[in-house]
């Protein structure tokens, strides 16, 4: 076979196969689909509802009313067992606060919200933490916690 028919071959066979690739290294969770809604209070934001979902066998997770209740606006299943009402799972965002952190006045700081969900006894609590992602403003600016009740 000539070399120009054998690299084309050859790249026609890897165009076929790269989407396939694609489509299957995706954050599986094996399990059926959730849709549960909290009641949340604490010191994040304002108490409200709170409703998260997820499709089957996916990690990812659809939330409603994140943002208004101080928690972040992405999230995403992180540890087995995979199940909103047992924790293990997290929510972020990319924020701006404005910050005091050189005692020479107020200004706008770029920061990761991340917040964690964990079960303690047996309380859905979910603890976020605002860290700077500037160089020079080092550690947390801010921190929340808030407990989840399924309703």
């Amino acid at each position: 076979m000539k070399p120009l028919v054998k690299n084309l071959a050859a790249v026609l066979c890897l165009a076929g196969t790269g989407p396939l690739l694609v489509a299957d290294s995706a954050n599986k969770c094996p399990f059926p689909a959730q849709d549960v809604t909290f009641s949340v209070s604490g010191t994040c934001g304002p108490e409200g509802t709170l409703r998260a979902w997820t499709r089957k066998d996916s990690c990812n997770i659809e939330l409603e009313g994140a943002q208004e209740l101080g928690l972040g606006m992405y999230a995403s299943l992180e540890v087995p067992p995979y199940d909103l009402k047992e924790g293990g799972w997290r929510t972020w965002e990319s924020r701006t606060l404005a910050v005091n952190p050189d005692g020479q006045g107020l200004r706008n700081v770029s920061a990761s919200h991340d917040c964690t969900t964990a079960l303690e006894d047996g309380l859905l609590i979910v603890r976020c933490e605002d860290v700077s992602n500037e160089p020079n403003v080092n550690g947390a600016l801010a921190s929340c916690e808030a407990l989840l009740t399924p309703q």
